[in-house]
């Protein structure tokens, strides 16, 4: 459960034991992730009205929705092979469909924090010697 701008909400099913909200949106959409039960991160969306749509990349236990813009694209990271070492970026544009994406010098991470209404992203990468950079896409 989570009380979000006065509003309170449950994950889906029901089931989540923790909660983190990511951002929210002029329309009041709101996006974060759980952990469920079966602690599996999944990144979610929730609309102005309520209903909320649940989204993860198959077979990673760990997604996250950073940041959502006006037309309700969001934007967020996962982990590949469940390693922090293999964190790709993601997208998800307002009809449900997930890209994802690395930065062109990154070898650890890649984390998109932010998107703005043009769908410009924002976010950071970290290199093999560990020195985290900043990205604009």
């Amino acid at each position: 459960m989570c009380l979000c701008a006065g509003l309170v909400f449950h994950a889906t099913g029901g089931g989540a034991i923790e909660i983190g909200i990511g951002a929210i949106n002029s329309k009041g959409e709101v996006v974060g992730q759980y952990f469920g039960t079966d602690y599996v991160q999944n990144a979610f969306i929730r609309d102005g009205a309520g209903n909320l749509t649940d989204f993860a990349i198959k077979g990673s236990q760990l997604n996250t929705a950073s940041s959502v813009n006006g037309t309700g694209q969001v934007v967020g990271s996962w982990e590949e092979n469940n390693s922090p070492f293999d964190t790709l970026a993601l997208e998800r544009d307002p009809s449900g469909k997930i890209r994802t994406f690395s930065a062109p010098e990154s070898n650890l991470q890649t984390n998109a924090t932010g998107v703005n209404n043009n769908g410009i992203i924002t976010g950071s990468w970290v290199d093999s010697n560990f020195v985290s950079h900043g990205f604009v896409r």
